[in-house]
């Protein structure tokens, strides 16, 4: 298992480049610009790194989806990663797509609802499980202007690991 203990999510600016530039050629092919905002001294948090991974990379895909419509103003994806109080983080993902119809907003985060023609609608409720099995919150907004907005946020001191250590990991604060 994919376990990790480090500061922020993702860990550095070459992670976070990493995130973007898996499906860089669908930015590039979609004429979408990527930008990156990471706080600096971020505390510790503890959690699957896989399981992390793939949720900032489901909420990039929808991005990338989204703005497919998008022909009235730049396509722009913005991951900022923040402090937020004295024991979380928050990581933001942003985009300039046509943002969430307010009448399936509060149910875009239940299985099988879906906006997209052949979409399955797991995506955003797999996110949500993950992020709140590790201790966490995965919010969405709609901007006034268009736009969708994603916030996650992290507990930085866990007594226990909401996901399973494997054998010979270390959990934040073992030995």
């Amino acid at each position: 298992m994919d376990n990790f203990c480090h500061r922020g999510l993702p860990q550095d600016r070459g992670q976070v480049s990493n995130r973007l530039s898996r499906p860089a050629k669908e930015l590039d092919d979609s004429n979408i610009t990527a930008r990156a905002k990471l706080a600096s001294e971020l505390p510790v948090i503890a959690g699957n790194k896989g399981q992390l991974r793939e949720v900032i990379l489901n909420l990039v895909q929808n991005s990338i989806d989204a703005m497919a419509v998008t022909t009235n103003r730049p396509r722009v994806i913005s991951l900022v990663t923040a402090r937020s109080g004295s024991d979380s983080i928050a990581v933001l993902l942003e985009d300039t797509g046509p943002g969430i119809n307010p009448q399936k907003l509060a149910s875009i985060f239940e299985p099988f609802v879906t906006t997209k023609a052949k979409g399955r609608g797991l995506g955003l409720a797999l996110c949500r499980m993950i992020v709140e099995q590790h201790g966490g919150k995965l919010s969405a907004a709609s901007g006034a202007d268009g736009g969708a907005r994603f916030e996650i946020t992290l507990q930085t001191r866990m007594a226990v690991p909401a996901v399973p250590v494997a054998s010979g990991d270390k959990a934040v604060g073992s030995g």
